[in-house]
């Protein structure tokens, strides 16, 4: 299925009624997408031929049924202010890439599932970016790639919620050998809190972290974007201990911060490497004078700034006795 003008404001199917496309070939393509009115319906695709891909714009709020392709990536996006693009069927492809963004929310439905084999998949909530949309997994969604880059998942978004509901709760898994989730801002000078409940911006407590139950490489903060403070508290990973760590908020005074709570470990990585990037504003401890460590490995922990300092005299940066391999730059 073939559009002959560039994707902009007019749409080639109106309705708001369902929608089901079955095609043997590819249907738009990066430029020229295949443009849904307002209102639509839900909308279900299949495309049987060997890596034919999908490639959709909403031009208002976007409800997605079961897309299924044969080796094609999925591209879909919903435009317009503060639009909600909603996953309500399994979206699957066996190594496509799977983009799903809008310029509001983004939300997996309960019980549907993302998998893009051996693709990428990238879940992308303000687009516009603005600061106001939500990337939700709500219960018993799945979100999967066996693709073995350290891009294999990235979760983007003002905000992040997973659904922590015991017995029902979402899952985020980059299954390759190296595969890794990236947990990327939206607004990148806006904050990042990891690990305890509260913090401003982008929000990830350990109950959720725990859904991120399979990767080799955990990345936090996009690297030259990421500008506001990324802060770690008491984060202790209980499902993954041998992954590395990585954090990024190396662009301008971008800052990475350590606070122990006075009781618990800022950063427990298990076994995994750890690998900090931070701008002029370096990396600090906000409660350093105290016997408790702000980071924890038995892997090599490395601590990069530009121009900044790495801890202060009366807030040192505090690792476990014994501890091996620490490089600052």
């Amino acid at each position: 299925i073939t559009v002959s003008q560039a994707s902009g404001s007019i749409a080639e199917l109106s309705t708001t009624g369902t929608v089901t496309i079955t095609s043997d070939g590819a249907i738009g393509s990066g430029a020229t997408r295949l443009e849904l009115s307002s209102g639509v319906g839900t909308v279900t695709v299949t495309t049987t031929g060997a890596g034919d891909d999908v490639w959709l714009q909403g031009l208002g709020a976007l409800t997605l049924g079961a897309i299924t392709t044969t080796g094609g990536q999925v591209n879909v996006t919903s435009i317009g202010l503060n639009t909600l693009l909603t996953v309500g069927g399994n979206i699957g492809t066996s190594n496509g890439n799977v983009t799903l963004q809008a310029n509001g929310g983004v939300t997996v439905g309960t019980g549907f599932s993302v998998n893009s084999g051996t693709g990428t998949i990238t879940l992308f909530a303000d687009s516009a970016p603005d600061g106001t949309g939500t990337l939700t997994l709500n219960d018993n969604s799945t979100v999967t790639s066996s693709n073995t880059t350290v891009s294999a998942i990235t979760l983007k978004g003002a905000d992040l919620s997973i659904s922590t509901t015991a017995l029902n709760e979402a899952t985020v898994s980059a299954t390759g050998v190296g595969g890794g989730i990236r947990i990327f801002n939206s607004v990148g000078t806006a904050n990042i809190h990891i690990g305890d409940v509260g913090g401003s911006g982008l929000s990830l407590d350990d109950v959720e972290l725990n859904r991120l139950i399979d990767f080799d490489t955990l990345t936090i903060g996009e690297s030259g974007v990421q500008s506001g403070k990324i802060t770690f508290v008491t984060v202790a990973h209980a499902t993954v201990t041998t992954a590395a760590i990585v954090a990024n908020s190396n662009s301008g005074a971008g800052i990475i911060e350590f606070d122990d709570l006075g009781m618990s470990t800022a950063l427990a990585a298990g076994s995994g490497a750890v690998t900090l990037n931070a701008g002029t504003g370096g990396i600090t401890a906000t409660t350093g004078a105290n016997t408790t460590p702000e980071v924890s490995t038995t892997g090599t922990i490395t601590l990069n700034t530009t121009n900044g300092t790495v801890g202060a005299s009366v807030n040192l940066i505090q690792f476990v006795n014994n501890q091996d391999d620490v490089v600052a730059s």
